[in-house]
């Protein structure tokens, strides 16, 4: 069963945590026409399970009930469908018929969770909406306001992210060789390989990445021992 296509499952991860973010930003990147799959929904869900990361496991479930219940259907159309179909919402906004648009900050009256717009189902008139914490919903336009966007509201699970501890099968990035000249790379307590730069370390532990179709966080290790969390976007 297709669920998105991989250029909409990109843009829907927008506000996830970095390991689902890459994952969704790979699979575009190697296959822009490409459909995400519910097989593939499950193999994430699996690697995201298997990383400890349980909030971007509970985001995939909630995509794939959504798409189950055949609320995402618009979002399966296709790229040059999915245009149209966002020109014609904000038509709708543009003319006063929808008090929303595409990409709005909004905040849900009876919890005060906060999210954003991303999309409009006309025959239902409700709006589909990426909640914080990783929660998708359709929502009815009065059950909703439109807030400020805030730092804290669009990074605050970058931040979360941030605190956390290494894991044991997070990768690591060291320095090593006569003092300190050269980068190891490892993952998990495997050992990938030494380097002459970090650059050159990062992109071997993309290509690992890849290969293996798992996410791991990245962290930086100081020549003191100190760590300290890696953005490799």
């Amino acid at each position: 069963m297709k669920i998105v296509s991989n250029s909409e499952f990109e843009a829907l991860t927008s506000k996830c945590a970095p390991r689902l973010r890459a994952m969704a930003k790979s699979r575009n990147r190697n296959d822009p026409a490409g459909q995400l799959t519910a097989s593939d929904l499950d193999a994430y869900m699996e690697a995201c399970m298997y990383a400890g990361d349980h909030k971007s496991v509970q985001w995939l479930k909630n995509l794939k009930h959504l798409s189950k219940s055949g609320m995402l259907r618009q979002l399966r159309q296709g790229k040059s469908n999915w245009n149209n179909h966002a020109l014609h919402i904000e038509a709708l906004h543009r003319k006063g018929e929808i008090k929303f648009k595409l990409g709005d900050a909004v905040m849900v009256k009876e919890t005060g969770k906060q999210g954003q717009i991303i999309d409009y189902f006309p025959d239902e008139k409700e709006f589909l909406v990426v909640l914080d914490p990783f929660q998708i919903k359709t929502i009815k336009p009065g059950d909703l306001e439109k807030v400020a966007r805030t730092k804290s509201a669009q990074f605050e699970d970058d931040e979360e992210f941030e605190s956390e501890e290494p894991q044991e099968d997070d990768a690591f990035l060291e320095p090593s060789g006569p003092l300190g000249s050269r980068t190891s790379v490892s993952v998990g307590g495997e050992h990938l390989g030494e380097f002459g730069s970090d650059e050159e370390a990062l992109q071997a532990l993309k290509v690992w990445m890849e290969k293996n179709s798992f996410y791991p966080n990245v962290w930086q290790v100081s020549d003191h021992g100190n760590v300290a969390p890696m953005n490799i976007e």
